[in-house]
């Protein structure tokens, strides 16, 4: 690791002259001197543990500079971070390639071959994105069993969720789906339709099956829109009609027609109390 011979002596004498003794009953008695290293709780132990372990940071920052390996972001303008350090854990962040996966196992050979340490694989964790880890987190917290849009605020949420929660509602007037193969799409909760900012409404008194997606109203061998599917649907319950109106049939339904041209309405001005404003 680069360190001197004369600072490796001491360093080795420190961990040679130890010994430990005993109180039993009250009285202190014995004299051992340890010859598997130092025990868990000695007070040199962290100081040896940050020394190498700065070796370790080293390594991936160098990497890091070199553009060898990329860390992640977590927003605009922020600096990249390429490991954070934990007292038990340590969490490396790279692309998910097979380059930088390579460049980080040889920078932990490396590591185990100078300081003596091995990796724990029982305890080694892969996750792929630099989103995931979050995701994972908060999903586990908030939304195990729905998506992120369909999640509750939570009892006592942090900070983070709290402020994910509260923008949730602004991104929902914002966002339309695309159909794509319609799997995850709800004909009637979800705002899909082209040109529309609201999902379709059945007419009242009709009954419709609330799960339906819109991948049942598609030709399941040629992907299109299944034309038997989308008449029953739409037209027979009159939620999407041609342009003309519905009733005359002669004029586009514009605004002004339907209150004022198509000959019923008209005839509905003239037997009314209003029919001199008309």
């Amino acid at each position: 690791m680069g360190f001197c011979d004369s600072w490796v002596r001491r360093i080795m004498d420190c961990l040679s002259s130890v010994s430990f003794a005993f109180k039993i009953t009250g009285k202190i008695s014995g004299s051992v001197i340890p010859s598997r290293g130092l025990r868990q709780g000695d007070p040199i132990s962290p100081y040896l543990f940050l020394i190498v372990a700065d070796a370790f940071s080293t390594l991936l920052s160098k990497a890091a500079s070199e553009n060898r390996i990329h860390g992640v972001k977590i927003c605009n303008g922020a600096p990249r971070i390429s490991h954070l350090f934990f007292a038990n854990d340590s969490i490396l962040f790279s692309k998910t390639s097979v380059g930088e996966c390579s460049i980080i196992v040889d920078i932990i050979s490396k590591y185990e071959r100078a300081s003596g340490q091995s990796v724990n694989l029982d305890k080694l964790d892969v996750i792929f994105s630099k989103e995931s880890l979050l995701h994972s987190v908060l999903q586990a917290r908030y939304f195990k069993h729905s998506s992120v849009l369909e999640a509750f605020r939570g009892h006592d949420p942090s900070y983070l969720w709290r402020s994910i929660w509260g923008a949730k509602s602004l991104q929902l007037d914002g966002l339309t789906w695309r159909g794509g193969n319609g799997i995850n799409v709800n004909v009637w909760m979800d705002d899909w339709l082209p040109g529309s900012s609201i999902p379709p409404v059945p007419m009242n008194g009709q009954t419709v099956d609330p799960d339906m997606r819109v991948i049942d109203l598609l030709d399941a061998e040629c992907g299109e829109w299944g034309s038997m599917a989308v008449n029953e649907v739409f037209y027979r319950r009159h939620i999407v009609d041609d342009e003309l109106c519905r009733y005359c049939g002669v004029e586009v339904e514009s605004i002004i027609h339907v209150l004022f041209q198509c000959p019923l309405v008209r005839e509905m001005w003239e037997n009314s109390s209003y029919a001199s404003i008309a």
